[in-house]
């Protein structure tokens, strides 16, 4: 070397300086050939590998230097900044916070370690930093995004979003800007700006791996399950390491009827860390949505019984030092499409829930143990009702008047939103409550918020359904713990003291299927509204069958709700039936869709029949033109394992006769309550042959048909407005609340 190394390395800061980084490098390696352990050349040679993304190679340069030359603050950020790149925060955070020892104005090291605070979860560290960050440096756009996502982490909304719009309004041609107010807004549940957001950004990098992502999930949310993957496709040609694309790839796929494809994708992440909780939670919990055959329902069973088992040893095994992510990996989804296999799944539901209550109660000991209010006594009974589905939703047309009729003399009622659209029946229920919004809440702000109403008793309306109640129903929040039939499958909790279920629609013997103790409250339970949205526009697929004088069935339950055991039913039917058309409602996904369409077609062939204009399948409705479906058709067919509920009751109140046959669960017993109540029993067949028989008369005999229509317009008002469950569930309350000692 021509030069001293002290004389080359100001040639190389120069160089590096100009970003002539190739020249810089060459020369930064030549010092090396000389002085292997020379601190500066290794350095700032880290730092070249680390703007070329060679990261790993980066931490070890840049490590070897702060071992040769330790203490300097400058070294030791830049470390830090590329830990933070390779997802070692535990070592970035260590290095931040040596950074600010040193140098505790140091805006940079500030703004860099809140980021990291954000990263681990930690919102309100997170918070600080980059509030303290912030003083200095006002209008630096990085540090005000990122103390927006902190605010958002800190149940702070409207101050997350004005951060995230400052921050915008600063950059306006900085992508990250605009993807982070788009992930804000997603957030909050405002998916359309959300989406407006995450497309600017593209605009500005087309390849933006966050934005991409942040676009698969608002479309995995709309149930645009092809779109989302091809998004997360997308991120991962960017990205290819990018945990929550692969992720978000798999939850894609099987939703949209890749199951195979999806659970392959987890495995791959589960062979490359055994301990990725989220994507073994993810596998145990999925399913196929439509199944081709009886035999592959038994399989999945089984398999849903073994992984479980699996899983529970392994997270007992690892609880104390992984609790945050195995938490964090229950609290995405729950073992919902289980529940449709049929049949009672008491057993492993059971199972389930006390791993699910192992789990909370490690995370939330001092919520394991029973609740008092500690408020003042007074006349009246605090009643909580938690649910995600606040809004115009079949839990809110069945349930919703548990909360708005409660006679408000007797009872404090709170509502917790968890999640979800609002509409104008949340506003019904903003207006009849006090209202608590928790959906921008993380599992423990949401667990302590409900905790400090102090509440006499509290009813979750739909266990099972989203995830967000799992970890929270699991513990002991008040002294009284009860849930509805908004999901009507037992919860498995050991928390949950009480299901409330209808007299009517709980076949004898029904204790069996739950592990809380059965409250059966007269009628149906609920008290229904009769629907008042106006009928909307025909499907022309309907027209089309009626102008051609088919008798149109419609079986317009969920596709998953149709188990392989009904399909010779329907063929059955059709034999009998010539002139029959059959219709459903198809699900989002095609494949999903014609997994039914082939199991139908393949019984339909065995018995000769043509399938063409006889099995027909509509697209997603709006609410009008599915009452107008149900107007148009001549007769409804119940599902046998899940039967109807609000389909089924909207179905009579459109004057349509409904056939059904008893279940063996409440779930499968729903639509046979429903007519008993009416008083419509000759539409209740005594089993699958008198099901058969029933829908080909109600086919074939157009007087007995009228009749029953007939029937059905009289008798349909008894199941409507029942105000006999709500003075019911207000008296279960009270005596529930004073047995509990939590009224006097």
């Amino acid at each position: 070397m021509a030069k001293s190394p002290q004389a080359a390395l100001f040639d190389a800061f120069a160089l590096h300086g100009a970003g002539k980084l190739q020249e810089a490098e060459a020369i930064y390696r030549g010092i090396l050939d000389h002085a292997p352990e020379h601190p500066e050349a290794l350095h700032h040679l880290g730092l070249i590998a680390a703007e070329a993304g060679r990261l790993d190679e980066a931490d070890r340069m840049m490590t070897l230097s702060d071992r040769l030359k330790p203490g300097n603050p400058d070294w030791q950020f830049n470390l830090g900044r590329v830990a933070a790149l390779r997802g070692d925060l535990v070592r970035a955070r260590a290095l931040f916070e040596s950074v600010l020892a040193q140098e505790p104005r140091n805006t940079d090291a500030l703004a860099s370690l809140g980021s990291v605070f954000l990263q681990l979860g930690d919102a309100g560290q997170a918070r600080a930093r980059l509030g303290s960050a912030l003083l200095s440096a006002p209008d630096r756009p990085d540090i005000v995004t990122a103390l927006g996502l902190a605010e958002l982490g800190c149940d702070n909304a409207a101050d997350a979003e004005r951060l995230c719009r400052e921050a915008v309004r600063l950059a306006p041609g900085w992508a990250d800007a605009h993807n982070n107010l788009g992930y804000v807004l997603r957030m909050l549940g405002r998916n359309d700006e959300a989406e407006a957001e995450c497309r600017q950004a593209l605009a500005l990098q087309p390849e933006h791996a966050e934005a991409l992502a942040n676009l698969g999930a608002i479309a995995h949310e709309r149930r645009a399950f092809e779109d989302a993957r091809g998004y997360f496709e997308r991120v991962l040609t960017v990205r290819p390491d990018h945990p929550d694309a692969r992720f978000g790839l798999a939850e894609a796929m099987i939703a949209s009827g890749r199951l195979a494809e999806g659970r392959a994708v987890l495995d791959a992440l589960i062979r490359e860390n055994p301990r990725n909780w989220r994507a073994r939670w993810a596998s145990l919990v999925s399913f196929p949505i439509v199944y081709a055959s009886q035999d592959e329902v038994d399989a999945e069973r089984r398999r849903f019984g073994e992984e479980l088992d699996r899983i529970s040893r392994d997270i007992e095994a690892h609880l104390a030092e992984d609790l945050a992510g195995i938490l964090a990996a229950v609290g995405f989804s729950t073992n919902f499409h289980l529940h449709y296999t049929g049949g009672n799944v008491r057993p492993l539901q059971e199972r389930y829930g006390r791993l699910i209550a192992r789990i909370a109660h490690a995370a939330f000991p001092q919520r394991a143990q029973p609740q008092r209010p500690s408020r003042a006594k007074d006349s009246r009974i605090r009643i909580g009702f938690a649910s995600s589905f606040l809004y115009r939703h079949s839990v809110m047309k069945s349930h919703g008047r548990w909360i708005t009729e409660l006679p408000r003399d007797r009872f404090d009622v709170v509502a917790f939103r968890l999640g979800g659209p609002v509409d104008a029946v949340t506003e019904a229920i903003k207006k009849s409550s006090r209202w608590v919004d928790c959906s921008a809440l993380n599992q423990g702000q949401l667990i302590e918020r409900i905790a400090s109403e102090a509440l006499d008793a509290l009813i979750w309306l739909d266990i099972g359904m989203d995830a967000k109640a799992q970890i929270p129903a699991a513990l002991l929040l008040a002294p009284v713990q009860a849930t509805g039939f908004g999901h009507p499958v037992t919860s498995g909790l050991p928390t949950i003291d009480a299901y409330l279920t209808g007299d009517l629609m709980e076949p004898a013997g029904g204790e069996a299927h739950y592990t809380e103790t059965l409250v059966r409250l007269p009628n149906l339970s609920v008290s229904y509204p009769y629907p008042t949205i106006p009928v909307g526009e025909l499907p022309e697929a309907i027209r089309h069958l009626k102008v051609n004088g088919r008798t149109i069935y419609l079986c317009a339950q969920s596709l998953f709700k149709l188990m392989p055991a009904q399909d010779d039913v329907f063929a059955r039917i059709a034999e009998k039936v010539p002139g029959s058309a059959f219709v459903f409602v198809a699900h989002p996904s095609p494949r999903v869709t014609d997994v039914l369409r082939h199991r139908l077609m393949a019984v339909f062939d065995r018995r000769g029949l043509v399938t063409e204009e006889r099995i027909v399948f509509l697209p997603r409705l709006s609410e009008g033109s599915f009452l107008a479906v149900n107007r148009a058709a001549d007769i409804v067919l119940d599902s046998f394992g899940w039967s109807g509920f609000n389909s089924t009751l909207e179905a009579l109140a459109m004057g349509t006769p409904v056939v059904a046959t008893a279940g063996a669960t409440m779930r499968a017993h729903h639509t046979h309550g429903i007519l008993t109540m009416a008083g419509l029993h000759e539409l209740i067949a005594a089993d699958e042959d008198g099901y058969v028989d029933l829908a080909v008369r109600l086919g074939t005999d157009t007087v007995f048909l009228d009749r029953m229509r007939q029937s059905v317009v009289e008798r349909r008002n008894r199941v409507f407005d029942d105000p006999v469950p709500i003075e019911a569930l207000a008296e279960w309350i009270e005596r529930a609340a004073r047995a509990s000692g939590s009224q006097a």
